[in-house]
């Protein structure tokens, strides 16, 4: 009988769209075949994002109305993003050009006549689009838009290397082959996009979400590698549509979170209900278009050539693969199969750049890709990699945070290092400052000690020379700031208790020798000298506090730092998250603060192992970040009424918290309190990409 049922079920279901047709009814599009419909609501939606993948540059801004996607104020020009001052000269035109519109729109929306030509062609706009009733808030929902034609032809090539393969993932899993079309609104294909935020990759995961499909730690980021993280966005986009019961609702998880669609379908209902009527603080713009431009992004793709005729998409990539059995230096592989560094990089994306640096070895475990052919037309013979190259175990990261009283040569001399190679491992300035409170990377035997030049700091502005005289009570010494170092900006306001002695030698930087009398320590405890960052090194205390015995069990305190979570050490001690809920008292579903104690059992891992996991952590997080951001400079803002940590990282400044807090180390974001001065970095992509956005947008979950 459930057969039956089930049958009858199936079955009715499929004669539906035929009674439909038989009759001369349209089919509904939640009963078409496709299972990507087009719903009536969303048409002129799907319309604007084809003329922003297909027909408008990045060197065009739309200025446009949030609400009706099909009406479009002006297109401006914008300049190259690699001219220089092209960021301020856009932002310039972006704004007046929004402010223009909306002095106009505030005037109709008073009722009066249109008076001028502009005026008048405004109010046309809206007739004609059915939509005088929006006249009346329209200057409120004035946007800016970028153009992605290039960026999507660009992709349209890209994706040639792995579209084919990445549509047979979907359909091994028994889903929509078009599922593989999602990256072009992601990342236009790029398995090096890398968000502000954290997101990388083709399919944009976010480090907690990526890190329940696969590995992800200071070594191998397997989001990078676009067939990876392809089966990942496979297995979370199944139980997307498990959970929703829709493609359109799945799709729209994707960019906003399964959580919050569970709760939008529990308020609305079908998608387009939740499309035309649903509102919350995290459904914003781009969650709301992300099924949208998942659609245009599928038209123009599938028939690219109708939009892009002077393009050829790139070939599939062909590669082999070995698994590693033991821990390995890429030289010595490279070596051994006489293949070039630069083809085991582009077959091995998910390889960290600690891996080709000689930092870490490559992990045991990893499936290491190789080329099809050699150049003399044979197979590799991949099984017989010498057991000599195999390695016991892996380099450790060593880390040390600076202390009152020490300096550079010292910390060089006591871990056994060439002063030069700990110099140019935290790219420190020619007199090797330090700070109080700074993690300096220990580097390791046979590392190739480089600065990547991805991540070239920019040079600094000169500031000139601050002198604080000391007074008759705290005896201050006189310290000069001629010059600041490399990527850094010297915001010195107020000097106290500062200590430092002069070398009196000099140092041999090519020998990497130091003399007894070295160079001088800074602390910014001691000298609040706001916007001082080396993007190389991560401030922040990852050290147990203490240790103690409870009841035969070894537990340990620390402290929270930035963009840390109970689940983050859990999977550190590679225990379940509830045990530390219960051994903190901490209910589910209770966020951690930043500099809040918390106390962490430890059994299979040690205490340095838990640390060592930790600054990998934020060390890989900062790397990352800075190999395609730069700060040109920062800005003092007041702290005003109503500001937290979310609406100055999210609404105010887009930027993530661990930057607000390198760049405000002093402060407790826990307590801000209105006119206090904090100092924010201007982040810009660097090389040729443009980070141009609205922003008004609101802001949504990333899925």
């Amino acid at each position: 009988m459930k057969f039956i049922r089930v049958y009858s079920r199936y079955l009715k279901a499929a004669l539906i769209p035929i009674f439909y047709i038989l009759i001369g009814y349209n089919v509904p599009a939640s009963q078409s075949n496709d299972p990507f419909p087009l719903y009536p609501s969303i048409k002129s939606n799907v319309a604007f994002w084809k003329k922003i993948y297909s027909e408008y540059t990045t060197s065009q801004g739309i200025i446009h109305d949030r609400r009706h996607l099909d009406i479009i104020y002006q297109v401006i020009p914008l300049k190259d993003s690699r001219e220089p001052g092209a960021a301020k000269y856009n932002e310039k035109q972006i704004k007046e050009t929004k402010n223009y519109y909306k002095k106009l729109l505030m005037r109709l929306s008073t009722g009066k006549s249109p008076q001028t030509e502009e005026e008048r062609r405004l109010h046309a706009i809206f007739v004609d689009h059915d939509a005088l009733k929006a006249l009346g808030d329209a200057y409120r929902y004035i946007r800016f838009q970028l153009g992605q034609k290039d960026r999507f032809r660009d992709g349209i090539i890209r994706s040639g290397a792995y579209i084919e393969e990445i549509r047979n993932i979907f359909e091994a899993h028994g889903m929509p082959a078009d599922l593989a079309y999602i990256p072009h609104v992601e990342s236009s294909f790029n398995y090096e996009a890398y968000s502000k935020f954290g997101a990388a990759g083709i399919w944009q995961f976010t480090h907690s979400t990526g890190k329940r499909y696969m590995t992800i730690n200071y070594t191998v980021d397997e989001r990078r590698d676009p067939i990876l993280a392809s089966r990942a966005a496979a297995q979370f986009l199944k139980k997307n549509y498990e959970a929703l019961g829709s493609w359109p609702l799945a799709i729209t998880a994707y960019n906003h979170g399964t959580n919050g669609m569970i709760r939008a379908k529990k308020s609305k209902g079908d998608y387009e209900t939740i499309f035309n009527d649903y509102n919350s603080r995290s459904f914003g713009f781009a969650s709301r278009n992300f099924y949208s431009e998942f659609l245009a992004a599928r038209e123009i793709a599938k028939d690219y050539q109708l939009y892009f005729a002077d393009i050829k998409p790139a070939s599939p990539i062909r590669r082999q693969y070995i698994v590693m059995q033991g821990y390995i230096d890429l030289p010595d592989l490279m070596d051994h199969f006489q293949v070039e560094e630069e083809t085991f990089k582009s077959l091995n994306p998910a390889l960290r750049t600690p891996v080709f640096s000689s930092q870490k070895y490559i992990p045991k475990g990893y499936r290491l890709y190789l080329p099809i052919e050699t150049a003399s037309n044979q197979r590799y013979e991949l099984s017989r990699i010498p057991a000599e190259l195999y390695k016991q175990g892996q380099k450790l990261s060593r880390f040390y945070r600076v202390q009152r009283g020490d300096t550079a040569g010292k910390i060089a001399q006591q871990h056994r290092v060439p002063l030069n190679d700990l110099i140019q491992a935290n790219r420190l300035d020619p007199r090797a400052t330090i700070y109080v409170g700074q993690n300096l990377r220990i580097p390791v035997k046979g590392e190739k000690v480089v600065v990547a030049s991805a991540v070239e700091p920019e040079p600094a502005k000169k500031i000139e020379p601050i002198i604080h005289k000391p007074d008759e009570t705290t005896e201050e010494k006189v310290v000069l700031a001629s010059s600041a170092p490399l990527n850094t900006l010297f915001y010195i306001r107020k000097l106290k208790q500062y200590e430092t002695s002069e070398p009196t030698h000099a140092l041999d930087i090519e020998s990497g020798l130091v003399n007894e009398q070295d160079l001088p320590l800074k602390s910014v405890q001691q000298i609040e000298e706001k916007g001082q960052v080396n993007p190389a090194v991560v401030m922040g205390n990852f050290s147990v506090e203490q240790i103690i015995t409870q009841k035969d069990r070894v537990v340990g305190l620390i402290r929270v730092e930035a963009e840390e979570t109970l689940g983050h050490y859990a999977d550190w001690l590679q225990i379940p998250t509830q045990r530390i809920r219960d051994l903190n008292g901490l209910p589910y579903g209770r966020p951690i603060q930043v500099g809040q104690k918390i106390e962490i059992p430890f059994g299979k891992i040690t205490p340095e192992q838990f640390e060592e996991k930790r600054y990998e952590y934020h060390k890989e997080m900062e790397e990352d970040f800075f190999a395609v951001y730069s700060v040109k400079e920062s800005q003092s803002y007041k702290i005003e009424k109503g500001d937290n940590i979310w609406t100055l990282c999210l609404k105010k400044f887009d930027l993530p918290f661990w930057l607000l807090k390198k760049y405000n180390a002093d402060i407790d974001f826990q307590w801000l309190m209105p006119s206090q001065e904090l100092f924010i970095p201007v982040v810009a992509k660097i090389g040729n990409g443009s980070d141009l956005s609205d922003p008004d947008d609101d802001t949504d979950d990333a899925g």
